[in-house]
């Protein structure tokens, strides 16, 4: 009988058992993770990243309230030919908006239109099929063309009237 009591006081406590075990590493896991995205979000934020053009307000912001943007369709729908890989001709559909925030915007590009035009049909046409296979072609050729709207009115004004560029289709046949 002494024997035995000394067998169970060098086996001690029992140890936790393995669905513990595992409901513990998963509750840590479920904690570092939520921890990860807070500093993360922190940093981005802290950095300015979160912020539109790079990190600075926007033109209006400072004055606590933003104007509200107009989007003017730039109508017809473009079209124009593109070459593929095979060197064979190509059509592209490309129908966009732009946007401002200008009060007198809308009038002022479509006072404009035929240069604006004129500047996204010559940028359009330079365009590959392989190039705008990909988003990422796609949204170079965004950028791009609102920065030729962006010179055209800012040559005729002198302000930079349209803030952005927004696709509503692309087909290439």
């Amino acid at each position: 009988m002494a024997e035995d009591v000394e067998d169970t006081e060098e086996e001690g406590p029992k140890s936790s058992s393995p669905v513990k075990m595992i409901v513990m590493m998963g509750v840590g896991a479920v904690v570092l993770v939520f921890l990860s995205m807070g500093l993360t979000f922190f940093l981005i934020k802290s950095s300015g990243m979160l912020n539109p053009a790079g990190g600075h307000a926007a033109p209006g912001a400072e004055a606590g309230k933003q104007k509200p943007a107009t989007y003017i369709p730039l109508e017809p729908a473009f079209v124009v030919n593109i070459k593929d890989a095979n060197g064979r001709m190509r059509f592209l559909q490309v129908r966009m908006d732009v946007m401002t925030r200008e009060e007198k915007g809308a009038d002022i590009v479509k006072q404009h239109i035929s240069a604006i035009r004129n500047a996204v049909v010559l940028l359009l046409s330079t365009q590959t099929v392989e190039g705008l296979s990909a988003n990422e072609g796609k949204e170079r050729l965004r950028a791009a063309t609102l920065e030729e709207v962006q010179k055209i009115l800012e040559a005729e004004t002198g302000k930079k009237i349209v803030e952005g560029a927004f696709f509503n289709s692309i087909v290439m046949q």
